[in-house]
This record gives structure tokens, C-alpha cells and sequence, in this order.
């Protein structure tokens, strides 16, 4: 047997192993995609009110309603996400194979805690919306919760425990939890919150281009591991 090739043989699987997460990248470029689109949709709803007025005092008062397209876009902004990193992944697997790695001895969070923190921030993001027109917003029907607006943010709750319980890689629960929380800062926005708008829209952009950065990286590796991977010939060739 020969030991060289023996272990470049193990070094490439451990690399493929390494890239094969999240579509092999494929599925960061989605989620920015995906994400891009809808922060846009978000961000020139805001400009269009800021239009000619005075831009601190309208992103402080306004008291215009979020429109109906940008909570749906809100919603299916992580739905769309977890089906195409799904069909990535499968699509990945089925061109090139699934190989998994073996476990890391770096210390990991439990599964749970992205998809439990996702909920909580749904949870407490309700509490507020709730509670806007009895303690904060008093006798302002603006801010009552619109049911609309919770049966979005529930159904991205019962998404989160989907991907949360699935097999997929940790590359991947990072993506949808950052997806998730976006979506529901800008679902359960009130009617004042054109700041929370932007400031949020504005900072996920920013790790959205980090994020698709690294997932282009992350499939020229795959690429590259992979054509390593069939130009090794078979032993005794």
C-alpha cells in the first residue's frame, strides 16, 4: 500500500468534507442573494418617506403603516432561503457525492441554541408589539398587533425548528438565524420604527456581502478539492 497516497488521499477527503457545508458555499450566495433582494425592497420603501422631508425627524416619526409587501417579502425571505439550500445541498451531493467529516474536538453550541435564540427574540418581539398600545403607545390603535404580522412571525418560529432539528450543517443554522432575526425585526416593526428599518436592513447588507464573500471562497475550494479528487488515478494505473 502506498502510504503517500494513502494520505493525500485522506487530506483531500478531509478538504472536501470541509467545503461540502452549506451547498458547498453555494447556499451563502443564495442567502445574499435572497437577502439583498428584500433589504432593497425595505430600504426604498424608506427612502420614498424620507423623500424632501426633514430625514432625522421622519426616521424618528413616522407614523405611516409598514405596507403589506414588505412584511410578506419578511416572511418569505427565510422560507425561500431554507429551500434553496436544501435543493443546493442536494444538488452538491448528487453532482459530487456526500462526504462528512468527522467530528471536531473544538467545542461546539448545542443545536438548539441558534434556533432557540431565534425564538426567543420572536417571543420578546411579540411581548413588546403586544404590549406598544397599553404602555408605551396608549390609545393608539396604530400599534396594536396586527395578526397579520404575528402569523408571520410564528410561522418563521416553526421554520426556525425545522432547520433547527434538521441534519444540516452548522454553516447553515448561522445563515437562517441570521436570516430569521432580520426578518423579524422588519416583520414586527411599528409604525415609528423606519429606523429600525434601516438600521437593520442596512447592518444584515453589510454581513450578507461578508457572508456571500465567503461562500464564493468556500465553492472554489470545493471546485478545486474536487478536480484534485478525480485526477487522482486508481492505484496500479
Amino acid at each position: 500500500m502506498n502510504l503517500d497516497r494513502l494520505a493525500r488521499l485522506e487530506d483531500l477527503t478531509h478538504r472536501y468534507a470541509k467545503h461540502r457545508p452549506c451547498g458547498a458555499g453555494l447556499g451563502m450566495l443564495w442567502g445574499g442573494l435572497v437577502y439583498q433582494f428584500a433589504a432593497g425592497l425595505a430600504l426604498g420603501w424608506v427612502l420614498r418617506q424620507v423623500e424632501n422631508k426633514d430625514l432625522v425627524h421622519t426616521l424618528f416619526h413616522f407614523q405611516g403603516k409598514t405596507p403589506v409587501f414588505l412584511e410578506a417579502s419578511a416572511v418569505a425571505t427565510p422560507i425561500l432561503v431554507w429551500l434553496g439550500v436544501c435543493l443546493l445541498q442536494g444538488w452538491v451531493d448528487k453532482r459530487f457525492g456526500a462526504v462528512v467529516g468527522q467530528p471536531s474536538s473544538n467545542p461546539h453550541f448545542p443545536r438548539w441554541l441558534l434556533p432557540g435564540f431565534v425564538i426567543l427574540c420572536e417571543g420578546m418581539l411579540l411581548a413588546f408589539s403586544f404590549l406598544n398600545p397599553f404602555v408605551l403607545f396608549r390609545n393608539n390603535p396604530a400599534y396594536a398587533l396586527d395578526p397579520w404580522k404575528a402569523g408571520g412571525a410564528l410561522a418563521i418560529a416553526l421554520l426556525a425548528l425545522l432547520w433547527g432539528r434538521s441534519e444540516q450543517d452548522h454553516q447553515t443554522r448561522n445563515l437562517m438565524m441570521a436570516i430569521s432575526l432580520s426578518s423579524l425585526f422588519i416583520l414586527l416593526s411599528g409604525p415609528a420604527d423606519l429606523l429600525m428599518i434601516t438600521v437593520t436592513s442596512g447592518a444584515y447588507l453589510a454581513l450578507m456581502f461578508g457572508i456571500m464573500i465567503k461562500g464564493a471562497l468556500r465553492f472554489g475550494g470545493f471546485l478545486k478539492v474536487s478536480r484534485e479528487l478525480a485526477a487522482l488515478q486508481p492505484e496500479g494505473e
